[in-house]
C-alpha cells in the first residue's frame, strides 16, 4: 500500500507518511498518532478506539520497551528483528507477539509493532488483529510508515 498522505505531531517531535485516503485526528491530544481506512471519533475523555495503525511515544528506551513487550508471563513471541527506520536511519525492533494473558486486550491477540530509538524515549508504530482491517496488509503498512518517521531532535 503506497504512502500519499502526511501529518505532523510538534507535540511528540514526528511527521509520518500514511495511506491517501486513510483518516487521522486533527485534535491536539490524538493528531497523528491513530490511523484507519475508516472515519471514526475519538470521544472526548475516553480510551481512543481500536484502528489500524497507532503511533506513540513511550517513554521508556527501546531495550526496556522491548523486554516489557517481549516478557513471557504475558507474551508468546512470534518474530523479531533488528533493522533501521526513519529519516536519520535510526536502529529499531520489528517484533510480533500473541498475547496470553488477558490484560488490556483479550489473550490471543496479535500484535505487530516497530520500535524506533529516539535518544532517551522509543517511537512505537504499530498494528493489532483487533482493527477491523486487514491485519497482514497493516503489518506492511507498519514497517512502511516506520520508515517515513521524520524525527525531530
Amino acid at each position: 500500500m503506497a504512502l500519499g498522505a502526511s501529518c505532523s505531531n510538534d507535540r511528540e517531535g514526528y511527521g509520518i507518511d500514511y495511506p491517501a485516503g486513510w483518516f487521522t485526528p486533527t485534535q491536539p491530544a490524538w493528531v497523528c498518532q491513530l490511523f484507519d481506512p475508516e472515519p471514526f471519533v475519538v470521544e472526548p475523555n475516553t480510551e481512543p478506539p481500536i484502528v489500524a495503525v497507532t503511533v506513540y511515544v513511550d517513554g521508556h528506551r527501546r531495550a526496556k520497551l522491548l523486554a516489557a513487550l517481549t516478557d513471557p508471563a504475558l507474551y508468546r513471541v512470534i518474530s523479531t528483528s533488528e533493522g533501521t527506520f526513519a529519516d536519520a536511519g535510526r536502529p529499531g525492533t520489528v517484533v510480533e507477539t500473541e498475547q496470553v494473558e488477558d490484560l488490556l486486550w483479550p489473550a490471543g491477540t496479535l500484535s505487530f509493532s516497530v520500535l524506533v530509538d529516539r535518544v532517551d524515549t522509543t517511537i512505537v508504530v504499530t498494528t493489532s488483529d483487533l482493527a477491523g482491517s486487514d491485519y497482514e496488509a497493516n503489518k506492511q503498512l507498519v514497517l512502511a510508515m516506520a520508515r517515513s518517521l521524520r524525527i525531530a531532535g
